[in-house]
């Protein structure tokens, strides 16, 4: 992200994140600089995501109007305890809304891929329409910023996640892998399809130690753009976690403020290149209510889904 304000709150506007759109069906790829719309998009996610998919007008999960998003939160890829998410959004082949459309879903997983995707530069991913041919997307950090391929997946079509993800590690050894097994490229039957995340322990003893982000069918969809998995290929950016960080790390475990509890003391904690605001993420649930609801633009759009 490219960071212009103090305050993201009062000035969104100054804070870009970075997108990269693939046109399944023709195999481009465009990047952009998107300047935030509000303090949903800067802290990313879900948050962003349904915004972007409340403007589509779908009426079935399987069309290529549908896109599949793929992106992480503002803290994921930081010294920050658990921030190693990655989001997957789409509307579901599953879940439906009481008139009968699908509805905006997001699945999210944990693993090491989140962050390496992160480190490529890329902030978030949007497939647009379908691939004729099965394909896996290679996200990768070069020295003028990220890259986006497209590349052949025959080989990896009745593997399982775990098979393909051992299978891909071989030609990206410095990657994390996301991938969809039988289930979601037997999309047609079955929409309950997950995607799988690589993990650390599952790359280093090669035992099948995935983490899923399994909601809402989101690996189905991803079989219907017949996009088998992603790869995140990266150097290891992640800095040498500060005092101040482990002190709101031991916070997050605790689940409480401790007494004289100041938000000054977190924003000291934020890493290089964060803003003040975000220490709200570290702080207690009953605290973060305390931020303004003017300061939000998300709605209760479950009917509207």
């Amino acid at each position: 992200m490219k960071i212009e304000t103090t305050d993201a709150a009062a000035q969104p506007q100054l804070i870009y994140y970075k997108r990269c759109t693939v046109d399944l069906q023709s195999g481009e790829t465009s990047f952009a600089d998107v300047p935030c719309r509000n303090l949903e998009d800067v802290l990313g996610g879900f948050g962003r995501s349904f915004q972007d998919l409340a403007q589509r007008n779908i009426n079935h999960a399987y069309c290529d109007e549908n896109p599949l998003i793929v992106n992480t939160g503002l803290l994921t890829g930081s010294s920050a305890m658990t921030a190693m998410r990655t989001y997957f959004s789409g509307y579901s082949p599953i879940k439906g809304s009481k008139k009968g459309l699908p509805a905006a879903m997001w699945a999210t997983g944990s693993g090491k891929f989140g962050a390496k995707f992160k480190w490529t530069g890329l902030d978030e991913l949007i497939f647009e329409n379908r691939s004729e041919k099965p394909v896996y997307a290679v996200i990768r950090e070069s020295g003028t910023g990220p890259v986006v391929e497209l590349k052949d997946a025959a080989h990896l079509l009745g593997l399982s996640t775990h098979d393909k993800i051992m299978t891909l590690q071989k030609d990206y050894p410095a990657a994390h892998f996301a991938a969809i097994g039988q289930a979601g490229e037997n999309w047609q039957n079955n929409y309950m399809g997950a995607v799988a995340l690589s993990t650390e322990n599952q790359l280093k003893s090669k035992e099948d130690k995935c983490r899923f982000a399994g909601r809402g069918g989101m690996g189905s969809l991803m079989g219907y753009k017949n996009i088998l998995a992603l790869v995140a290929q990266s150097s290891d950016k992640i800095s040498k976690v500060s005092d101040a960080v482990k002190k709101v790390n031991i916070n997050v475990v605790k689940g409480g403020a401790p007494p004289g509890f100041n938000q000054s003391v977190v924003a000291a904690a934020v890493e290089p290149g964060l803003l003040t605001m975000f220490c709200r993420l570290f702080m207690p649930f009953h605290i973060i209510t305390f931020v303004p609801r003017e300061m939000t633009s998300l709605k209760n759009c479950s009917g509207k889904m």
